[in-house]
């Protein structure tokens, strides 16, 4: 099924010229009823997510003619889309169109890609984008050893808004999904699970709601707590929304409220990122400063004794619909095995890594990454500038402890570590004012944000 035309005026998209691009749901022939009523009620499209080790989600992809398999990060913290040379060049695709203009650099929150725009037909499993743009990079640095045919995954797609784009002048995935697809309020859901669950992680593309409704496929155990996303510089760039922050101490003092602050709801990273100037605070909340004294840094990364006493970190949101729902991540979530360290004393220690990061200097928010994001399922309204959170109740686990019990992986431990906690996009904000997108209110001052 072929499907073209749409508006993009909600998104403050241009629309297309030409009618040569558009979106494919390869499905059994339609009825004509079927093709009368494809843009207000089309089914929703549902993909199984690959889950490599609690640490990213990966969605099976073709580029190309003949297709060439791919394994894509889904990104819902930035917005291009791009696929390493070492598994896509161009010349071998016939569909394959070369698109003039200068290379573009992708900056992310460790290590960039750089490489030049091209067309070709993308098909996420039975979702196809005959043209769409995408980035063919030819120069990966500082995530090389885990991209490519022989890494875990082959390249990247964003789902945040349009204006977050590096590449901003072709149309991101969304956004041809938004103004040539079968779906007239479409929105995505995002069901993310533990590696050790029984029960497949996906993606679901649709209207607002079918997506919804695909909430009991991811053990939803309660209604969604409906919020507005706010926008950066007056334009929806992250899917960002305002929550409150509260830590308790594993001393046993009463939880501190740190505050409402802006989060960002991002599957490429899998940790929980926090502004540099609360981190300390935070931490200080969690733990007592004479365990801290335990613990030390891993390529980068915050490490600590797994016995280490911990708090709870909780995420309050009170949506527009007046459901309140509470997020509480705890010791599993907090503290991740690693391996084991020896010490001098013949001692054998467990380590763990800590859930938590400062944020980089250009991103003054909260990103919410992987350890928050699987315990909801986060619906995604692309036009109403939406996001539901839907409380998912199911069985921990770790991922990452297999994945360092597992000989046939050590060779990538070390730069997994390195690279995949964090992909969120390193963008150089100048932040006027956060609001949410359907008003024109201001909800935060500039005084206020720079306190932040």
């Amino acid at each position: 099924v072929v499907v073209a035309g749409g508006a993009g005026a909600a998104l403050g998209l241009a629309t297309k010229a030409g009618a040569a691009s558009g979106v494919e749901l390869l499905v059994a022939a339609p009825s004509e009823e079927d093709l009368l009523r494809a843009r207000v009620d089309f089914p929703s499209a549902r993909r199984t997510l690959q889950n490599e080790h609690d640490m990213i989600y990966t969605a099976r992809a073709e580029v190309g003619t003949p297709p060439k398999p791919i394994k894509l990060v889904v990104d819902t913290g930035s917005s291009d889309l791009w696929v390493g040379q070492a598994s896509y060049k161009a010349k071998g695709s016939s569909t394959s169109q070369h698109v003039s203009g200068p290379s573009q650099l992708l900056r992310y929150g460790r290590g960039q890609v750089r490489g030049h725009e091209v067309k070709d037909r993308v098909c996420i499993e039975a979702l196809c984008v005959r043209d769409q743009t995408f980035i063919a990079a030819s120069q990966v640095d500082g995530i090389g050893a885990v991209v490519g045919p022989q890494g875990l995954f082959d390249g990247l797609v964003g789902l945040a808004y349009p204006a977050l784009a590096a590449a901003r002048g072709a149309p991101t995935l969304l956004e041809e999904m938004a103004l040539e697809g079968p779906w007239k309020e479409l929105a995505f859901g995002l069901c993310l699970r533990h590696a050790a669950s029984a029960e497949d992680s996906f993606v679901s593309f649709g209207n607002l709601g079918h997506v919804s409704e695909e909430a009991s496929g991811c053990s939803a155990n309660g209604p969604g707590v409906l919020l507005p996303v706010l926008t950066v510089n007056f334009q929806a760039k992250f899917w960002l929304a305002l929550g409150f922050l509260s830590a308790s101490s594993a001393a046993g003092a009463p939880p501190g409220l740190l505050g409402q602050v802006p989060m960002v709801f991002d599957s490429g990273t899998s940790l929980i990122a926090v502004p540099a100037a609360l981190f300390g605070e935070l931490v200080g909340h969690l733990f007592t400063w004479g365990t801290l004294q335990r613990c030390g840094t891993l390529l980068g990364q915050p490490a600590c004794p797994c016995d280490l006493p911990v708090g709870e970190l909780k995420f309050i949101f009170t949506g527009e619909n007046g459901v309140e729902l509470v997020v509480t991540l705890g010791r599993e979530d907090l503290l991740q095995p690693v391996g084991t360290a020896q010490l001098p004393t013949g001692e054998t220690l467990q380590v763990c890594r800590l859930a938590l990061q400062p944020s980089p200097p250009s991103l003054p928010f909260v990103i919410l990454g992987d350890v928050f994001l699987r315990h909801v399922y986060a619906v995604h309204d692309v036009r109403g500038f939406k996001v539901t959170l839907y409380p998912q109740s199911q069985p921990r686990g770790s991922g990452l402890a297999d994945m360092i019990a597992n000989a046939g992986l050590s060779a990538q431990v070390a730069a997994f570590l390195a690279v995949a906690a964090n992909l969120a996009l390193c963008a150089n904000l100048a932040v006027a004012a956060i609001r949410p997108a359907s008003s024109t209110a201001t909800t935060c001052s500039d005084e206020g944000y720079a306190r932040l």
